[in-house]
C-alpha cells in the first residue's frame, strides 16, 4: 500500500514537469526555424543589398518552413532594413494561437528572438530598432 502511495506521488509531481517538455520541445521548433529565417534574410541582404529583393527570395524559404511543424510562419512588412518573422501556433490546445517573434535589422546582422512562447494578440517582446 505504502509503495503505491509513493507510486502516486511520484506520478502527481514528475507527470506535469514531463508535459511541459514537450510545449518547451515546440518552442524550440519555432526558435530554430526563426533564427535560421532571419539568417537567410541577413544573407540575402548582403548578396543584394535591397530590402526588396529580401522579402522576395524569402518567399520560398517561408513556405517551406510552413509545410511541416507545429507553426506557421509569416513575416509582417518591412520596415526600413528591420526584417520581422512571426510563428503562430497551429497543432495542439497546448500551442494553438501561441506566438514567438524574431527580427533581424538587415544593415547589423544581429538576429533577436522572443525567449519564450507569448499569448495571442501579444505585442513583440522582440526590439531590433
Amino acid at each position: 500500500m505504502i509503495v503505491i502511495v509513493i507510486v502516486g506521488i511520484l506520478s502527481a509531481v514528475a507527470l506535469p514537469n514531463f508535459l511541459s517538455q514537450t510545449d518547451k520541445a515546440k518552442a524550440t521548433e519555432a526558435t530554430t526555424k526563426i533564427s535560421g529565417l532571419l539568417k537567410e534574410a541577413y544573407s540575402e541582404y548582403q548578396f543584394e543589398g535591397n530590402v526588396s529583393k529580401v522579402t522576395t527570395a524569402m518567399a520560398t524559404s517561408l513556405t517551406k518552413a510552413n509545410e511541416v511543424g507545429t507553426f506557421t510562419y509569416s513575416y509582417p512588412a518591412v520596415s526600413g532594413t528591420i526584417f520581422n518573422v512571426k510563428a503562430t501556433g497551429k497543432t495542439d490546445a497546448a500551442i494553438t494561437g501561441k506566438l514567438m517573434y524574431g527580427c533581424i535589422d538587415l544593415s547589423k546582422g544581429k538576429p533577436i528572438l522572443s525567449n519564450r512562447l507569448l499569448d495571442e494578440g501579444t505585442a513583440s517582446n522582440v526590439d531590433c530598432s
